[in-house]
């Protein structure tokens, strides 16, 4: 029963990008109201699955996983769940860096503060556009530096967008 539970929470948290099957999540919670042991199983392999996977559909199905688990499960789930936190810590390739994180806080700080003045000394308007370009810029450092993937339907979006940004400019210009 063991094998069973962990297959259905491996299928429960597949890599598919769609919801996860009711199926499987009755069928935990079914595994589950037999005994505490299993729920411990359960708590301690959707915590290693979280803990290791590198895909965020995994992570998001795991976390809807445990929420409904906790919500309609056991009454145990609640402080399997807790109890299991240095489990989650321990096996997670996560771990917190100062430096990164006080970085990223004051550019964001930096950038907030800039819309804000921006706004306030120019319009909204300004701050849409400054927006897309912002967003083309983006697009090409990800395509050139990165080295993501542009389909040719993206390409066609991206002139469509152009040449609207293109026609508004030149139609509001004459007015």
């Amino acid at each position: 029963m063991v094998r069973d539970l962990e297959v259905a929470i491996v299928k429960a948290t597949s890599h598919e990008d769609e919801l996860a099957g009711e199926k499987y999540i009755r069928e935990i919670l079914q595994l589950t109201s037999y005994s505490q042991g299993y729920v411990h199983t359960c708590v301690s392999t959707v915590s290693k699955r979280l803990g290791k996977t590198r895909d965020w559909i995994v992570a998001l199905k795991a976390l809807m996983l445990v929420h409904r688990l906790v919500n309609d499960g056991d009454p145990v789930f609640q402080d399997e769940t807790l109890s299991s936190y240095p489990t989650l810590r321990d096996t997670s390739s996560f771990h917190f860096d100062y430096v990164i994180f006080g970085t990223n806080s004051f550019y964001a700080f930096a950038l907030n503060l800039a819309v804000f003045l921006l706004v306030g000394k120019t319009s909204a308007l300004t701050m849409n556009v400054a927006g897309v370009v912002k967003d083309w810029l983006l697009i090409a450092f990800s395509w050139s530096v990165i080295k993501d993937t542009v389909t040719p339907i993206n390409l066609v979006g991206y002139g469509k967008t152009l040449e609207i940004a293109v026609i508004k400019y030149l139609t509001s210009y004459r007015r």
